[in-house]
C-alpha cells in the first residue's frame, strides 16, 4: 500500500510536468506534408495549367509579395521561374491568366505555348521545382492530359525533371495496368512511411498512449496482443477515413484521444493505488476501441495533404507502414525503461506518479482541445 508521503511526492511531479508540458501541443499535429496537383492539358501547341496548390503555400508566397496590388504578375513570375516546359529542347514561354485564393480554393491557371504542336508526352521537357522552397516535403503531381490520355509525373524537392529522374506514367483512369499501380507505389513509398514515422516520433499524445498501455505488463505475449490490437484497430479506420468510408470531425476526434490517455493512465493507477483488478480482456477492449479513435487521428492528419486519388491509397498504407515503424521505435525506448524501473526500490512509486504525470498531461490537452 502506497504511503501518504509518496502519494503527495507523486503530485507534486504531476503540477511540476503539467506546468513544463503546458505549452506542450494541445490540438492534433498535421503531417508536414503538401500535395501540389497540376493539371496539363495539351491542345496542338497551346499547353493549359491548372494548379491546386495549399493555402498554406499561397499564404507564404503573398509574404514575400513587394506588391501586394500585383499578385498576378507575381506569381506570374514565380511560375514561370519555377515550372519550366520545352519542347525538342526550346522553351514554351508561359502566361498566368488567372489566380484564385478564396478561402476553401487556392488556384492558379495559365498557358504555355509552344512553336509546334504537341503530338506526344516525350516531345516536352518539364522541369519543376516550383513552391519546393516553403515546403521540403512537397509533392508536385502533374497530369498530362493529349488526345484524349494521361500521363501521371510526380515531381520532388529530390527528383526535378522530366525525362530524367521523374518517369511518365500512362494512366488509365478506368483500368489501371499493373505497371501503372506498381509505378504510382513507388513514386511515394519511402517519403510516406518516413512521414509516418516522424509523425508517430512527434505525436506526443499517441506516445503517451502508447505508453499508458503498457506501463504495468511485463508478459510479452501480453504486450505483442495489446499492441497489435491497437495496430489493427487504427488501422482500418486509418483506411476507411482516408477513403472517405467514414468520417468524424478533428473537433471530436483530437479530445476523444486525449480522453482516451487520460482513462488508461488512471486505470493504471487505480490499479497501483487500489489494488483494481488488471483483467486482460477489458484492456485489451480498451485499447482496440480507443485505437479506432487514434485511427482517426492518423487518418485526418494526412487527408488534409489534398493527394491526389491516384496516389491516396498508396499514400496511406505506406504511412501506415511508418506509423507502425514509429510504434516499434518507441517500444524499443520504453520497454527498457520500464524493466530498468523495475530494478529500483520503490518501483510502484515510480509507476504510480508515472501514471497521474501521463493523467494530468492529457487532461490539459483534452481541455486545450475542447
Amino acid at each position: 500500500m502506497l504511503k501518504p508521503k509518496a502519494v503527495a511526492a507523486a503530485l507534486q511531479s504531476v503540477v511540476v510536468l503539467a506546468a513544463l508540458a503546458l505549452p506542450a501541443v494541445a490540438a492534433a499535429h498535421p503531417v508536414n506534408y503538401n500535395a501540389i496537383q497540376t493539371v496539363l492539358y495539351v491542345q496542338g501547341s497551346q499547353i493549359s495549367l491548372h494548379t491546386d496548390i495549399s493555402a498554406s503555400i499561397i499564404s507564404a508566397l503573398n509574404k514575400q509579395n513587394p506588391d501586394p496590388s500585383a499578385e498576378l504578375s507575381y506569381f506570374q513570375a514565380y511560375v514561370a521561374r519555377g515550372l519550366t516546359i520545352s519542347q525538342n529542347g526550346q522553351a514554351c514561354p508561359f502566361t498566368l491568366t488567372a489566380i484564385n485564393t478564396a478561402p476553401s480554393i487556392n488556384t492558379l491557371d495559365g498557358n504555355f505555348v509552344c512553336s509546334t504542336p504537341v503530338t506526344v508526352p516525350t516531345q516536352l521537357q518539364i522541369h519543376s521545382q516550383v513552391f519546393v522552397e516553403h515546403s521540403d516535403t512537397a509533392n508536385h503531381f502533374v497530369t498530362v492530359g493529349l488526345a484524349g490520355q494521361q500521363w501521371q509525373l510526380v515531381f520532388t524537392p529530390q527528383h526535378q525533371d522530366y525525362p530524367g529522374d521523374v518517369a511518365a506514367q500512362h494512366y488509365t483512369p478506368a483500368a489501371p495496368t499493373a505497371a501503372a499501380t506498381a509505378t504510382r507505389f513507388s513514386a511515394v513509398a519511402g517519403q510516406f512511411i518516413g512521414l509516418g514515422i516522424l509523425h508517430i516520433l512527434t505525436g506526443y499524445d499517441h506516445i503517451l498512449f502508447l505508453v499508458s498501455i503498457v506501463l504495468l505488463l511485463r508478459s510479452w505475449k501480453r504486450i505483442l496482443v495489446l499492441l497489435t490490437t491497437f495496430t489493427v484497430a487504427h488501422s482500418i479506420t486509418l483506411i476507411l477515413a482516408g477513403l472517405h468510408i467514414v468520417a468524424l470531425s478533428p473537433r471530436l476526434v483530437e479530445p476523444l484521444i486525449a480522453l482516451s490517455i487520460v482513462y488508461m493512465a488512471l486505470r493504471d493507477a487505480a490499479v497501483l493505488r487500489w489494488r483494481w483488478p488488471d483483467r486482460p480482456l477489458p484492456r485489451l477492449a480498451a485499447t482496440g476501441g480507443f485505437g479506432l479513435i487514434h485511427g482517426l487521428g492518423f487518418a485526418g492528419a494526412i487527408t488534409q495533404a489534398n493527394i491526389p486519388a491516384a496516389y491516396l491509397v498508396p499514400s496511406l498504407l505506406f504511412f501506415n507502414v511508418g506509423v507502425e515503424l514509429g510504434q516499434l521505435c518507441v517500444m524499443a525506448v520504453v520497454l527498457p525503461l520500464l524493466f530498468l524501473v523495475d530494478t529500483l526500490s520503490g518501483r510502484r512509486r515510480w509507476l504510480f506518479g508515472a501514471s497521474l504525470a501521463i493523467a494530468a498531461l492529457a487532461a490539459i490537452w483534452f481541455v486545450q482541445r475542447l
